[in-house]
């Protein structure tokens, strides 16, 4: 049944994206990328009234006009092939394709991934089950990180149901819908460009990201909608001639703007910048910058109250709300460009160091690195400008100069931001540093599969797309046994994790019969370090029990003598304050995952125990307000 609810709600986004296209007058793949937006302004309408049905309702009503105008436009159409041709476009048509594998491909699989059990997956249950935004008092991940994404995939799980496995799918499409823009003014004349574009980049992402396909993170969505506008602004561009067209293009734009700032903090952000880098660099190798200065002479009093307007306007923002635009604080973002500290100058040394030297997907056959990646794009586009005529010369060079000053600029921010926000050892070590040069690697990768398979290039001999045939068969080596398990639930336990989740899974079960739901129980886990410890088992248990476990990430799950391990910080609490901590939180139970002699000896003589046993799980007796034993209840 639950494939049959996210075929509705697919009818639903599609029903949204007929009456834009039938208002609007714009291409299918346009049409569908707003329809995904209004769908999520709807979702967050709705939760700002804490009634997200409400956002569900609307889009229906919407969706059942959509398709009446749909209807409607096709009678009156003096080109009926045409009107439906132009709707279901090959962008079109490859994403209803994408999202009917996907749904059959994920069918009966679950979350996967460390950041999704305490994020990404966690804020929208929290959503559908609460009926509100993640609140701080309750939510065992970050409230204040964005829930755009998550607003998506609450609206498949609320017509659909409880789903992990659908959650995959919500997140792939929403991804690809923002990737395929740049093919949104292809006709079926040029399908195959169309098609080769999406298998090239689908395939190159396998090589580029360790969650390429089944995961919730906004990593790639914000890489996809920032590469995607500006494909679609640099094949389309020359088909804004009219005013109705050049005014559908200005929303989709604005939109798409203010969608990816609001992907991923701060990132968003500096991607929206990138965006309108490159269309003002593009504006100017085709008008000249005599044009650009004329232009602003003409708007210029526009041009500054938007300016004073926007600045206000993200102030206002940064002020009044939880959620920071810019990332770390003023005296760190100053640590950082000073280089005055030893952390600001390792960070900066391990940084260059990564970029050369770390892998971006370990699970890929193809070993890529960020630095020869960036410059093998940036020299395939310098290559291309010097075979060209001089008309096209300078866009070439344009975009090689764009893809190395926004990998600068993205480096240096990613700098800073280590600097200024990170704990020092994570700085350092710049931590989940592969992560965020994906990000950067797929944005890069994205904007050279759209200038190689570009339909507006004529010429006799074209050989853009033997180039990118060309990569096809190199990020195809990369593609191993691996691929099965990252784009389809077959063969699940090959996964990272598999084992430990699994276990987390089954523990969940157990204690669903020995834990009250009002009852709450303390995790323990004494791994001999930090990097012993089974993170994917701890989120696992927290998101299966969320509310009614400690939260690793914030609370003590490892005492030492000398103190105590936070998530991956270590604090100066030490086994002292444990018992206050139980009692404080109201515990009936202390579940203790590991041990180690430690916190074997202390249980003895400090708690009364009498058997400590790992994966034990202990009633905690109380007197008063102190903490006089642990009886063993079941060895879990």
């Amino acid at each position: 049944m639950s494939i049959l609810y996210m075929i509705l709600a697919l009818l639903i986004i599609m029903g949204l994206a007929m009456l834009l296209y039938c208002v609007l007058k714009i291409r299918g793949g346009e049409a569908i990328a707003l329809a995904v937006i209004l769908d999520v302004l709807l979702m967050y309408i709705g939760g700002c009234m804490q009634w997200f049905d409400f956002g569900i309702i609307v889009a229906e009503l919407l969706a059942g006009a959509g398709l009446l105008c749909m209807v409607y436009g096709w009678f009156r159409s003096r080109d009926r092939k045409q009107f439906l041709g132009a709707f279901f476009s090959p962008s079109f048509i490859i994403l209803i394709l994408l999202f009917a594998v996907s749904v059959i491909g994920f069918y009966g699989d679950f979350i996967q991934t460390i950041d999704d059990f305490h994020q990404w997956a966690a804020a929208v249950r929290y959503m559908m089950e609460k009926g509100t935004f993640p609140q701080p008092a309750d939510f065992i991940g970050s409230s204040s990180l964005p829930v755009t994404t998550g607003l998506f995939h609450l609206f498949f799980q609320l017509i659909g149901g409880y789903n992990e496995g659908n959650m995959f799918v919500s997140s792939l499409w929403l991804t690809w819908v923002g990737m395929m823009l740049p093919m949104s003014s292809y006709t079926w004349k040029d399908w195959k460009k169309a098609a080769f574009y999406f298998v090239l980049v689908f395939t190159a992402v396998y090589s580029l990201y360790n969650h390429p396909y089944k995961s919730l993170y906004v990593d790639i969505p914000v890489a996809g909608w920032s590469a995607g506008l500006i494909g679609w602004w640099m094949l389309g561009r020359k088909g804004f001639q009219e005013k109705r067209q050049k005014a559908a293009a200005a929303l989709l734009l604005a939109a798409g703007l203010v969608f990816t700032a609001n992907i991923k903090w701060a990132v968003g952000f500096l991607f929206d910048a990138f965006i309108l880098f490159y269309i003002l660099i593009q504006y100017i190798c085709d008008y000249g910058l005599q044009r650009i200065w004329l232009w602003i002479r003409k708007y210029a009093k526009v041009m500054i109250v938007l300016l004073i307007g926007g600045i206000g306007g993200l102030a206002a923002w940064q002020y009044a709300t939880p959620y920071s635009i810019i990332p770390g604080s003023i005296s760190g973002t100053a640590e950082a460009l000073t280089m005055s500290s030893m952390k600001a100058r390792q960070t900066f040394l391990a940084l260059i160091t990564n970029v050369f030297g770390k892998n971006l997907n370990g699970g890929s056959s193809l070993l890529i690195k960020i630095g020869p990646l960036i410059a093998a794009i940036c020299l395939i586009f310098l290559l291309i400008g010097h075979y060209e005529k001089k008309t096209e010369k300078k866009n070439y060079f344009m975009k090689a100069g764009f893809i190395f000053i926004c990998g600068l600029g993205y480096l240096a921010v990613l700098y800073v931001t280590y600097v200024s926000t990170f704990p020092e050892a994570e700085s350092i070590s710049n931590a989940a540093v592969h992560r965020y040069f994906a990000i950067y690697a797929v944005f890069a990768f994205a904007i050279l599969a759209s200038s190689l398979l570009d339909n507006t290039v004529k010429k006799k001999f074209n050989y853009l797309p033997l180039i990118a045939a060309a990569l096809l068969l190199v990020f195809g080596y990369g593609i191993n046994k691996k691929f099965v398990s990252q784009v389809s639930s077959i063969d699940s336990e090959s996964i990272p994790g598999y084992d430990s989740i699994q276990e987390a899974q089954k523990a969940s079960k157990k204690l669903d019969g020995l834990v009250a739901e009002n009852e709450k129980m303390y995790f323990l886990s004494q791994a001999d370090e930090l990097g012993d410890v089974d993170e994917i088992f701890m989120a696992a248990v927290l998101y299966y029990e969320e509310g009614r476990i400690s939260n690793y990430i914030t609370e003590p799950w490892k005492y030492m003598e000398d103190g105590s391990l936070w998530g991956v910080r270590n604090s100066e609490e030490t086994i002292s304050g444990l018992a206050p901590r139980l009692y404080g939180g109201g515990y009936t139970y202390l579940w203790l995952h590991t041990k180690d002699d430690y916190i074997e000896t202390v249980l003895e003589e400090q708690y009364n125990c009498d058997k400590v046993v790992e994966d034990g799980l202990y009633r905690i007796q109380y007197e008063g307000e102190a903490v006089t034993g642990l009886e063993l209840v079941d060895e879990l």
